[in-house]
């Protein structure tokens, strides 16, 4: 090991009356802040262009924000 340490983030999610937890480590977490970044903007000059997967992530994010 080079002395670096990798930090495990745990989420809880309710997912249809069960709590799920989701472990992630920090690059796995700024990735996903990224994707998420890329599909807001597709969405705000394109919004045709994404799947119907990629509408879901983005609706998914805004309710967990709200």
């Amino acid at each position: 090991m080079l002395g670096i340490t990798a930090v495990t983030i745990t989420f809880l999610k309710e997912f249809f009356g069960l709590v799920i937890r989701i472990h992630m480590t920090d690059d796995e977490i700024v990735k996903l802040v990224w994707e998420v970044m890329v599909l807001k903007r597709r969405f705000e000059d394109n919004p045709y262009s994404l799947s119907l997967e990629e509408i879901k992530v983005l609706r998914n994010t805004a309710l967990t924000r709200a």
